[in-house]
């Protein structure tokens, strides 16, 4: 399989750079340590734009911090590092929150021997539809089970996905994961949205390694931000 270039060079699976967009969605691209946030109004999605004061005071507590992940782990402060260019829906809706009026979120990346790196999103929703978004977005995330993503050069990837189980979620919340295969090489995308009244937070955790216990510690961390 052939490596892609670029900030995202250093991922072990181009499916992977095609499910998160090459040099895009899922951090760990070689962004600085140096404190970045990116903040984004809904629509349009392309354009980046700062909350008011309001709604960055309403949510920035809510995001989580390097402090929030072991020793090594950084922010990403490229200027696409929660970009969605390219991504799939069902992995793009959660980044974007959508059904959300405006959103913040931060990108982490790992340390280079983990190849690990997660966005957070945190949003308000329209009273009363939160857990009805989360079971949208959780029925179009799983609906990506059994896609094949082509890559290029006659190659191409499997996905699959389904629920897990990692904790509390808030009501109406969910686990999920996406394996993307490519031969015997593998990647996953583990996704949580947790809920607490009319705020979601949500992550989207790209990994190498299968077991999820630091993606579920940090969501439970998330959740207890709301």
């Amino acid at each position: 399989m052939s490596r892609p270039t670029g900030r995202w060079g250093r991922r072990p699976l181009t499916a992977a750079g095609v499910v998160v967009a090459a040099c895009g969605l899922l951090a760990g691209c070689g962004g600085s340590s140096t404190s970045a946030t990116t903040t984004t109004t809904v629509p349009p999605t392309t354009t980046t734009t700062a909350l008011t004061p309001a709604q960055q005071s309403q949510l920035q507590p809510k995001l989580l911090t390097v402090a929030d992940f072991p020793s090594g782990w950084t922010l990403d402060t490229a200027p696409n590092a929660v970009s969605t260019t390219g991504a799939p829906k069902c992995v793009g809706n959660l980044v974007l929150a959508k059904g959300s009026p405006y959103r913040a979120s931060a990108a982490f990346v790992g340390p280079s021997s983990s190849l690990a790196a997660v966005i957070q999103t945190v949003a308000p929703f329209p009273s009363g539809t939160t857990a009805k978004v989360a079971k949208s977005l959780k029925a179009g995330f799983l609906a990506c089970n059994g896609a094949t993503l082509q890559l290029g050069g006659g190659q191409s990837a499997k996905l699959a996905t389904g629920p897990v189980v990692i904790g509390p979620t808030g009501t109406g919340g969910f686990a999920a994961e996406m394996i993307i295969s490519d031969g015997n090489q593998h990647e996953y995308l583990y996704v949580f949205m947790g809920i607490k009244g009319d705020l979601g937070t949500l992550l989207v955790w790209r990994s190498v390694d299968k077991s999820s216990a630091l993606f579920a510690a940090t969501a439970a961390k998330a959740l207890a931000k709301l």
